[in-house]
């Protein structure tokens, strides 16, 4: 039997493996076709246009939002577990069925929310996405019941709904179509870098001062 750090260091080893593994795969396996010199020149008459876009002040705003949301909902997802297993004293088994919820009204739900969100502008979607998505964890400081956390849960996954189509439609309108993979990898990055940072700042914030201030 393996201890618990024993045990971390094998799953963190093993996941490394398995990148390391993917690494050597695409070196050996995937070959990019010889360069052209239209096609340096190409490359070359886009690097001015991309760095354009750190000037593009309503993309950088976009950005921020993109950002700040996504904080929300990956320090949430990661987080609210924790809260609700160790804090409020919910089952393991209870907040796996809880949590089964999210992709079924996702299933249910996106689609239809993509075809009401196409006919609004987009602000309407982008508002109603930033506060379903972090709102409904406020009703924690009032009640942490198995209900209330039931209610959070379906509350943050409409957010989510509303948010991801609507994300990714406004990241391919704004990008200039010369410039597209350019905005999108900015986009991606950002996505990453809340994923990232958020779960880690929600962990220890928690660990200094409780749940209280990671909701609010």
């Amino acid at each position: 039997h393996l201890s618990e750090e024993d045990g971390r260091k094998s799953l963190f080893g093993g996941l490394a493996a398995c990148s390391l593994a993917a690494v050597v795969t695409a070196r050996l396996l995937v070959h990019d076709p010889p360069r052209g010199a239209a096609s340096e020149v190409l490359a070359a008459d886009l690097q001015a246009p991309d760095r354009a876009l750190w000037r593009d002040g309503t993309f950088l705003l976009f950005l921020s939002s993109v950002t700040l949301i996504t904080l929300t909902l990956a320090a949430t997802d990661r987080f609210l577990p924790v809260a609700a297993v160790s804090s409020y004293h919910l089952p393991v088994s209870a907040w796996g069925a809880l949590i089964a919820v999210n992709p079924v009204l996702i299933v249910l739900f996106q689609a239809r929310a993509t075809r009401i969100g196409d006919r609004m502008p987009p602000r309407v979607p982008v508002i109603v996405a930033a506060v379903l998505t972090g709102g409904p964890f406020l009703l924690f400081l009032l009640n942490t019941s198995a209900a209330m956390i039931a209610a959070v849960v379906v509350l943050s996954t409409f957010g989510e709904i509303a948010w991801t189509p609507t994300a990714q439609a406004l990241a391919a309108d704004l990008a200039p179509e010369r410039q597209r993979g350019a905005y999108l990898g900015a986009f991606d990055g950002a996505v990453s870098l809340a994923y990232a940072v958020g779960p880690m700042a929600a962990l220890e914030i928690h660990a200094v001062a409780s749940d209280a201030p990671v909701w609010w």
